[in-house]
């Protein structure tokens, strides 16, 4: 699947397994994401995660605890 332009994406949940997922391969296909977490932790946890993939994404990733 090929994103038209440059969507804009809102992934809830995003630091659990489904909603991680999510936003790397959103971001990986180029889409800018909006991620929502619950907690500090959960912010750190998704932060580590999308930076251990930072080559591959070339999309922007917008972290919003909520």
């Amino acid at each position: 699947m090929n994103l038209p332009d440059v969507p804009t994406v809102l992934v809830t949940g995003a630091n659990s397994d489904i909603g991680a997922a999510a936003v790397t391969e959103l971001a990986r296909r180029g889409a800018t994401v909006v991620a929502t977490v619950r907690s500090d932790t959960a912010e750190a946890d998704l932060r580590a995660a999308l930076d251990a993939q930072a080559g591959v994404l070339i999309g922007e990733v917008l972290i919003e605890r909520m």
